[in-house]
């Protein structure tokens, strides 16, 4: 039964990397992760990890799909840029976050570092007030194979008021866009 499910997912993978026309996505997401992070000094392996899991071509444009691992940000909707891998992985290791961790995202933009830290097994909450991203968010959530993540919008005061109330769970606050 698990090695069903596991040639279901590596079937899924080469059938979504057949349609992005990049039959070496994970060759490609596997340079990157040693050398733009681990050659940089990314250490912890979790988040090395959460990267690799995470298809970030599935948060760029379509257009742009087949630099989704260059080493450098790529612009999304609304005059934003989806930022550079390294610093994706920079923000997400500073962050030091564990399973259940709560943290709450000011800046959505594509939706990629929020997946990444959902694949470490935080609870997300991401905020965006660009209805334009918002609605290419929708419809990236619709359409990809990435890790689900809890992304709706709330008051950041309610918020904010239950993590102050509530144990270590809370890790902190990630504001990845600026505008």
């Amino acid at each position: 039964n698990r090695n069903r499910s596991s040639r279901r997912l590596r079937v899924t993978n080469r059938a979504y990397a057949r349609r992005m026309g990049e039959p070496d996505v994970a060759a490609r997401r596997a340079a990157m992760i040693e050398r733009q992070l681990r050659d940089r000094g990314i250490r912890d392996d979790r988040v090395l990890a959460a990267m690799a899991a995470v298809p970030r071509e599935a948060f760029v444009p379509h257009a742009l799909e087949h630099q989704a691992y260059a080493d450098e940000a790529l612009p999304i909707a609304a005059g934003q840029t989806i930022s550079q891998p390294y610093m994706v992985a920079r923000m997400t290791e500073l962050l030091a976050t564990r399973p259940g961790d709560r943290i709450l995202e000011i800046g959505t933009g594509s939706g990629y570092q929020a997946a990444v830290l959902a694949a470490l097994g935080c609870r997300v909450v991401s905020i965006e007030r660009q209805p334009e991203l918002r609605r290419a968010r929708r419809t990236t959530e619709s359409s990809s194979p990435r890790p689900r993540h809890e992304s709706r919008i709330r008051s950041a005061i309610s918020w904010l008021t239950a993590a102050a109330s509530s144990s270590r769970s809370d890790r902190g606050i990630a504001r990845t866009c600026s505008s």
